[in-house]
């Protein structure tokens, strides 16, 4: 926006008693700090003229006649009377906003936390979401009916929705929902080959005089929501790689799908042991299988991962490209992975029913947790069932297997599973394995890979036990290669800083958990113990979370902090991870009796930095289709959760669908609110409410900035 006394009039206008400062107009119209001098001799021009003046350091409207503001404005504020221009409040005249419901609407007023008829207005010249100044008579207030006087802001200035073609061939916007009671005229030239094609429409006009408001559309194209640009720019802004080189397609096409057992073949013969494999309903690329039994006071756990470098050479085209990437990069509905899908999710993945060549870590555990004995050989697998997390996690519910009558064998099993995860979390929480319980979003999808669910889900018992099984695997790999010094790239994970652990306590003191010491993982268990009771629960785990350092690859060990673990390496997941490949490629050049090479460090560095990218890339693309879900629900009303604070605003969330927003403190009306650091909270200056993490508040989403990864939402008030 350009520095103007227009602009600024119109910024002080809408700030109404809050006023503002000099930064914040610098802020709203978009301008740099140098620019100060600038906007101060424009706020010179308007108090001489007598327009606003300054107190505190801020700046506020005069009240101004009519014809005083159109001299300044180029284009007067909409109004229902000239009288009512004034910024000031007057003796039952309050503020709120419309809300429209079923074809009707109300007037929720912030000053009364209660909502008012509307009386004496035509509600079709203003908008769900309108900021509005109102006013209340004294034979009215018993009523809750409410006389609408001016338009302050329109909160809403986009809307999703239809075109068709109206009257003389001219493109007309039906809204979704019925937020909106009106049609709009579109301005912008567009050719829509159906009736009814979905499009966005920015409002640029609204005016009560003209019989339709209008806008600027855009269309929307829902063939194929991956051709999106938004999408298509954070996958290209972290170098993830949708397509394969066709040598690489090539290559992989000539392998063989047949896997057998060769007379002469070193491989061991598992294929009568009832391995199962334990993913989501919607995983394809199954790098491992499990099985235990029980022998007497120990317990024998086999580990079996995908051997994919016997079809991956060391050099070939195909280990080339997957070196590149890295790591496969999941986003909801779509995987682009390291390996063609012809192996990922074909001759490589551990399918039910059908051979498969394996690399399996044989271990034997006692009762406490402790590793007895380890073993590592190539093998051969055919994994019996092929389970998802959702049917263990029934079983365990009901003692039932949601599956065929064939599988009920499988249950003694389970059972056993399930207590060799027990045995293995309660020693690790002993040795000061970081217990975070953090949640993750889980999308649901129809037949068609539409979204048409966003939850919060929390780590099962059935992921449980795949995840304490894996990380038993990978830490005894990790020190069988110590033992036979077998070169391999590490995991490595530091301590946290110094400085982070300092800065951790004091937002923990300041929140009344007290803590002593964050020196090891133990006390950052006994902290996250604290905080479980907390409003703040969430807030102050992920702050936990943010203290620790990036784990790493390097080709030197160093010891995981998080896990409390001095060897740990990644081994069980070859089809998707490239350190896990060199990994196992070591382990068979030593099982040959070879000398194994030293892996080069930049081939950890690089695959430390792969990792990263496609981490943030799956954030990003997880905050995209987020955005897109809500696209339709612009105007919608939400509780929410109020999850952390900055000087601008409220970081919120929405519990179902489990969507994250902001709600800028230069929103709220009802009062001027501001950030409290070190007790992180915000206050009123006036009516001195105090909010803080974990309170819930009433909100309408009012924007969505998709390009941006951003969704607003405006305050309505908060939940008593």
């Amino acid at each position: 926006m350009k520095i103007s006394q227009e602009n600024i009039y119109r910024l002080l206008e809408s700030a109404a008693e809050r006023g503002l400062t000099v930064k914040e107009m610098l802020i709203n119209m978009d301008q740099k700090k140098k620019r100060k001098a600038v906007v101060r001799k424009a706020l010179s021009t308007l108090t001489k003229k007598k327009a606003c003046y300054k107190r505190d350091n801020r700046y506020y409207l005069l009240d101004q006649p009519a014809k005083a503001s159109r001299s300044i404005q180029k284009s007067a504020p909409v109004s229902l009377s000239k009288s009512n221009r004034s910024r000031k409040r007057r003796k039952n005249e309050f503020i709120g906003i419309v809300i429209c419901r079923n074809r009707s609407a109300t007037l929720y007023s912030f000053d009364h936390q209660s909502e008012f008829n509307i009386v004496k207005s035509n509600i079709r010249d203003y908008l769900h979401g309108d900021l509005v100044r109102f006013s209340v008579s004294s034979e009215n207030v018993e009523e809750k009916s409410a006389s609408l006087l001016e338009i302050i802001d329109r909160k809403i200035t986009q809307l999703k929705g239809n075109l068709h073609i109206g009257k003389k061939g001219k493109l007309v916007f039906k809204p979704n929902g019925e937020y909106v009671l009106r049609e709009f005229n579109v301005t912008n030239s567009l050719t829509i080959k159906n009736e009814g094609e979905p499009a966005w429409l920015e409002i640029t006009s609204f005016s009560k005089d003209k019989k339709h408001p209008e806008g600027k559309a855009r269309l929307i194209k829902e063939d194929d929501i991956y051709q999106n640009p938004v999408l298509e720019n954070i996958l290209i802004a972290n170098k993830i790689p949708t397509r394969f080189p066709e040598k690489v397609l090539d290559a992989s096409s000539l392998l063989s799908k047949d896997v057998r057992l060769n007379k002469n073949s070193a491989r061991v013969d598992l294929r009568n042991l009832p391995f199962v494999t334990i993913d989501g309903e919607d995983a394809k690329d199954f790098d491992d299988a499990i099985y235990a039994v029980k022998e007497g006071e120990k317990y024998k756990i086999w580990v079996s991962i995908a051997d994919v470098d016997q079809y991956v050479p060391q050099g070939s085209a195909i280990d080339k490209e997957a070196f590149c990437r890295g790591t496969s990069t999941y986003i909801p509905g779509k995987v682009f992975p390291m390996l063609p899908e012809s192996l990922s999710n074909g001759v490589c993945s551990l399918k039910e029913g059908v051979n498969r060549n394996t690399l399996t870590c044989e271990m034997v555990v006692d009762k406490k947790g402790n590793t007895h004995s380890t073993k590592i050989y190539t093998s051969i697998n055919k994994i019996a069932c092929r389970l998802t997390y959702t049917a263990v996690d029934h079983y365990y519910a009901t003692n039932w297997i949601k599956q065929r009558k064939s599988f009920q064998s499988l249950s003694a099993h389970l059972d056993l599973y399930r207590e060799i995860m027990n045995i293995l979390r309660k020693m690790r929480i002993s040795k000061g394995f970081i217990n975070f319980q953090l949640p993750e979003t889980k999308f649901d999808y129809d037949k068609k890979n539409r979204i048409t669910d966003i939850s919060k889900v929390y780590q099962t018992e059935a992921m449980q036990v795949i995840e304490q099984f894996m990380l038993l695997a990978n830490e005894n790999v990790a020190q069988y290669c110590e033992r036979h010094r077998i070169p391999i790239v590490w995991r490595n994970h530091p301590q946290p800083l110094p400085e982070k652990r300092k800065q951790l306590q004091n937002l923990l003191w300041n929140s009344n958990i007290k803590v002593t010491a964050m020196n090891s993982g133990k006390d950052y268990n006994v902290a996250l113990d604290l905080v479980k009771n907390s409003p703040e629960k969430d807030y102050l785990e992920y702050s936990v979370l943010r203290s620790m350092s990036l784990a790493v690859y390097e080709i030197e060990r160093k010891g995981h902090f998080g896990l409390s673990a001095t060897h740990y390496c990644h081994f069980t997941s070859p089809i998707r991870r490239f350190p896990d490949l060199l990994v196992h490629r070591a382990l068979k050049c030593y099982l040959k009796g070879k000398k194994p090479p030293v892996i080069p460090e930049y081939m950890a560095a690089t695959s430390s930095g792969r990792e990263r990218l496609a981490t943030v890339a799956e954030r990003s693309c997880s905050k995209f289709f987020k955005l897109d879900f809500m696209s339709d629900r612009i105007g919608d009303l939400f509780e929410v959760k109020i999850t952390g604070f900055v000087h601008s605003g409220i970081f919120v969330e929405v519990d179902s669908p489990y969507v994250e927003g902001f709600v800028p403190l230069k929103t709220i009306f009802d009062d001027r609110y501001e950030y409290d650091e070190e007790n992180q909270c915000i206050r009123g200056r006036k009516n001195r409410l105090k909010f803080k993490i974990g309170d819930r508040l009433k909100v309408m989403l009012t924007n969505l900035d998709i390009r941006n990864l951003s969704s607003e939402f405006n305050w309505i008030c908060w939940q008593e």
